[in-house]
């Protein structure tokens, strides 16, 4: 029976076509493996260690593949501690887990040398018995700046399958890692009254139901015990615009909406960690004075599209 591999990435391996579908249909490969892909553009590692776990819990692959590489944290001149953090504890995660892993850091333009980003990946990989492979920038392979045009998801896909080979033939993780997670993501479709409309998001092998909030109205949500505020997953698109947030004695605002809000894609809001018992999200009127890369800008009433409160162990307990 082929072995399930699950390519877990960003907006370079959300491409219509990609290197993933590519390497799927080499001669033999089917055979093998059975390879697949969850790519969510426009959010980083920040937001994906929330939302891994119930990532590996939906499709239990027998091997992930991080494509964790390609974001704007590539290209600052020097190394940075909080990502540095948020790498850790994904692939704590999944050593704890005893998920057999391979990182592939693909190339982009732009990037210091030295790459402190790929060092750290390769030096967080090895330590845990993950497979881990580097490529360089080639001519020819990016269309863009971090892109791959067709002929470069081309030459992905034989990498791809070179280092799923090589995690294959490895001994698998290490013990240890973390058992007990201290992150989750809570989905507020299960805690919204079933008068607020729900929408279903699918992109790229990633899905969930976001609860549509009318300008107006307010969201009410306990917070678990032993668990503290911070984050929340949202769309941002042509009807979404400024949301208010409040968690104990913080009262916060973000906007929903920037100039490429022509078309709805998922987001992260990132929120220095918050204590309370609960959290009141509100969907502020208000047509955004942002304008649009192209389009028209939609004027009609705003709807908010919240997704998930990402929740971490307080560190009271």
């Amino acid at each position: 029976m082929p072995l399930d591999v699950l390519v877990i990435g960003f907006s370079v391996t959300a491409d219509p076509r990609t290197f993933v579908e590519m390497a799927q249909g080499r001669p033999g490969v089917a055979e093998r493996y059975r390879l697949g892909r969850v790519a969510i553009g426009g959010i980083t590692v920040h937001g994906l260690r929330f939302l891994l776990p119930g990532i590996l819990q939906r499709h239990r692959p027998d091997l992930v593949v991080l494509e964790i590489g390609t974001t704007g944290f590539r290209t600052r001149p020097e190394p940075d501690a909080k990502y540095a953090h948020s790498v850790a504890q994904v692939m704590d995660l999944l050593q704890g887990q005893g998920q057999r892993t391979a990182v592939f850091d693909l190339p982009r333009k732009e990037t210091p040398d030295p790459d402190w980003q790929a060092a750290l990946h390769e030096a967080e990989a090895r330590a845990r018995g993950f497979a881990y492979r580097s490529w360089p920038l080639d001519e020819g392979l990016l269309r863009d700046y971090v892109h791959a045009s067709p002929e470069g998801h081309e030459v992905y896909a034989d990498r791809l399958l070179t280092l799923v080979d090589e995690a294959f033939a490895g001994p698998g993780p290490h013990p240890g890692g973390t058992g007990d997670f201290p992150l989750m993501s809570l989905p507020l479709a299960d805690h919204a009254p079933a008068d607020l409309a729900r929408l279903s998001f699918r992109r790229t092998g990633f899905e969930t139901e976001m609860v549509s909030l009318p300008e107006g109205r307010s969201l009410r949500v306990p917070l678990p015990p032993g668990m503290r505020l911070a984050g929340l997953t949202l769309l941002r698109g042509p009807s979404t615009g400024e949301v208010a947030l409040r968690c104990g004695d913080a009262d916060l605002r973000h906007m929903a909406y920037d100039q490429w809000s022509y078309y709805t894609r998922f987001a992260v809001w990132n929120i220095w960690p918050r204590e309370g018992d609960h959290v009141e999200i509100t969907q502020c009127p208000g047509v955004p004075e942002i304008d649009l890369l192209k389009g028209d800008k939609t004027t009609g009433p705003r709807v908010g599209q919240l997704g998930h409160l990402l929740l971490e162990r307080s560190a009271a307990v």
